[in-house]
């Protein structure tokens, strides 16, 4: 088996700076950012997860783009759907 040759001062690098590697570490912390909010509430996931993309689109437009707002506007609208289904039962 060969061995590894660690000598850097035969490709005249005597030495790693520090800063080379801070700069690389920032690239990939800013590359983490962004995307998808993610929600702490498993409740949110659950109820958007059964809506269509026109349904998304839609509350979207009406101006409900986060999840959380998507979901208390869905659970605003369920609460008014028992309220008469309950109405009319009795």
């Amino acid at each position: 088996m060969a061995k590894l040759n660690l000598d850097l001062t035969e490709i005249e690098l005597n030495e790693l700076s520090t800063a080379s590697f801070q700069e690389q570490d920032e690239k990939q912390e800013t590359k983490k950012t962004g995307g998808r909010p993610k929600s702490a509430n498993p409740a949110d996931k659950r109820t958007t997860m059964f809506l269509s993309s026109e349904e998304l689109d839609f509350l979207d437009e009406m101006g409900h783009i986060t999840r959380t707002n998507r979901t208390q506007y869905l659970r605003s609208i369920i609460r008014e759907k028992m309220e008469d289904f309950k109405s009319k039962k009795q």
